[in-house]
């Protein structure tokens, strides 16, 4: 019998709405990172500007060019976040605020009916506050909402035996994802549900009722209405998109390191480095899971754990979809830690499932224990304090209002995992680290707001240039490559005439910019020997500025 809702949820409740909260309010710090989240920005921005909504757009060696290596529903969601709220850092980011919450309700609508609503609050509680998924939700990244769709695509497909729109929403998410990212989506998807289907079979010599429920004429021609439509009309205006996208980025990025990507240089990362970033990517909850289950080796048998995947339908579907990332990026040349980020909704049904019948056995057992979780505290309040004062020392210009809240806070943090009174149940304990790790987090980004928006983005830099020549129209270029960003961050200056650039190496000496901003110990000194007629004018960060000598 489904529980009804009373006022044990409130608490639980409050908690995903302060996470929101938190998230919000710091959605403007840092600014904008480059390379991916200025690329992404701008590539936005770029739409706007031409008011096409086909074909993305990106700056690569300061030209403007067709952006053929992502589809644009990620950008159609910043395109309107700009169109209601103006270019800013909270802006293009609150997409990513949107589809996280989005996730959310998905693992809550479906964890519901298969485990009950406290377990379904569970799901949602450690999704929102994995440090992979708090974080990305506020940075503009396509990774989120593609994860959307695929969380859908799983949610309707293991509903769809007791719901027909189930069936359909699962070809839709399917869609959703393919517009955000292509293929991939698919086979991310594939990955979750297609082991977990064939290990059904073996298990019990039958196809999973989901798999006969699904419908499969008709969703599939759902799938198709959604998602065809813009390929073709991107085919049709940039002839040979088709073959580059499906070719090369989404084939040649999981087979070649050298896939003949145009837009920049991939990732190259070790063979199964996808299975150590899950660890950082689903803090504090891998740590309080490896924790709990080190204190509990003694009671632990593997053969009991795999005799319950056998039998357990959901246990096995968290384990499956859990892994199916890494599993994927195992054969991976080029890729991102956030490439893992459709398998932590899967982490989070998971341990659902597992808090479930953790709460079912009778013998004394618990999800997650009070020891690991009191550690944890204690282990996240240290992290924010040591990184506040990190920050605060290597920031170009330290922010030490911003730094001394972080600290306070730190501390305060510190004091309440001291003396927090024992947890009544393991519930209690999950909601209390969810809002610790919530207010670390924030905590930690506010903190490194003047380090990161110095070293990592341009806003400052293009800020502090002007300021050393006022009073005139400028022509800032940046040497060897014009960051995303500085294309942004330029439409923002409060003198609309600042003109941002790219200068080849080649074409230092006869440049004509009036200022020339060059990354430190990235060719600066190429600047002055290839041209002693120019001269050091300031420095920030990682930024130094040149402009010609004065006579």
């Amino acid at each position: 019998m489904q529980e009804k809702t009373t006022n044990w949820a409130r608490p639980y409740l409050l908690i995903l709405a302060t996470v929101v909260l938190l998230r919000l309010v710091t959605l403007a710090a840092p600014d904008l990172f480059d390379t991916t989240e200025g690329r992404y920005a701008t590539t936005s921005q770029i739409m706007l500007e031409r008011n096409d909504w086909v074909t993305p757009w990106i700056i690569f060696k300061g030209v403007e060019k067709p952006y053929l290596g992502k589809p644009p529903l990620h950008f159609w969601l910043i395109n309107s976040s700009f169109e209601l709220l103006g270019l800013s850092n909270f802006a293009a980011r609150l997409p990513g605020v949107f589809s996280a919450a989005a996730i959310t309700l998905t693992l809550y609508f479906l964890v519901s009916p298969l485990l009950g609503r406290r377990a379904a609050l569970v799901s949602a509680l450690i999704f929102s506050t994995s440090l992979l998924s708090f974080i990305l939700s506020g940075v503009c990244l396509v990774d989120v909402t593609l994860t959307v769709g695929i969380t859908l695509a799983v949610a309707g497909f293991a509903l769809a035996d007791r719901s027909r729109l189930a069936g359909y929403l699962c070809f839709a998410g399917l869609a959703l994802g393919v517009l955000v990212k292509g293929p991939v989506a698919i086979v991310f998807f594939g990955m979750a549900v297609g082991p977990w289907v064939a290990l059904r079979w073996w298990f019990t010599r039958s196809y999973p009722a989901q798999m006969r429920a699904l419908p499969w004429i008709t969703g599939p021609l759902l799938f198709l209405l959604i998602a065809i439509p813009w390929y073709l009309f991107a085919e049709s205006r940039n002839p040979g998109f088709l073959e580059y996208f499906i070719w090369t980025e989404n084939i040649g990025r999981f087979t070649k390191a050298d896939y003949g990507d145009e837009y920049g240089n991939g990732h190259v990362q070790l063979r199964g480095a996808a299975w150590v970033m899950m660890i950082p990517s689903l803090v504090p909850w891998s740590l309080a899971l490896l924790g709990t289950l080190w204190e509990q080796r003694r009671r632990l048998s593997w053969s009991r754990f795999l005799n319950d995947l056998k039998h357990d339908e959901w246990l096995l579907l968290g384990v499956t979809w859990t892994v199916s990332c890494p599993v994927l990026l195992f054969f991976a040349k080029q890729y991102t830690a956030t490439y893992n980020m459709s398998s932590i909704p899967g982490f989070a049904f998971l341990l659902a499932v597992m808090w479930k019948r953790a709460t079912e056995h009778a013998e004394p057992y618990q999800l997650f224990s009070r020891l690991t979780t009191r550690m944890l505290y204690v282990a996240m309040s240290l992290t924010v304090l040591v990184a506040s004062i990190v920050f605060y020392v290597q920031a170009a210009e330290p922010s030490t209002s911003q730094t001394t809240m972080a600290i306070i806070i730190a501390f305060g943090l510190l004091a309440a995992a001291v003396r927090m009174p024992s947890l009544k149940d393991s519930m209690s304990s999950i909601a209390a680290l969810s809002l610790m790790a919530a207010i670390g987090y924030s905590t930690t980004l506010v903190a490194g707001d003047a380090y990161l928006s110095t070293h990592r983005s341009t806003k400052n830099i293009l800020s502090y240039a002007a300021s050393l020549a006022p009073g005139q129209h400028l022509t800032i270029g940046f040497a060897h490559n014009l960051p995303f960003s500085a294309r942004f961050y330029s439409a923002l200056m409060s003198d609309p005439t600042v003109k941002v650039s790219q200068i080849s190496n080649e074409a230092v000496s006869q440049a004509t910019e009036d200022l020339i901003i060059v990354r430190k110990n990235k060719g600066d000194t190429d600047v002055v020997m290839k041209d002693p007629t120019k001269e050091k004018i300031g420095e920030l960060g990682r930024w130094r500025v040149y402009r010609r000598k004065q006579p």
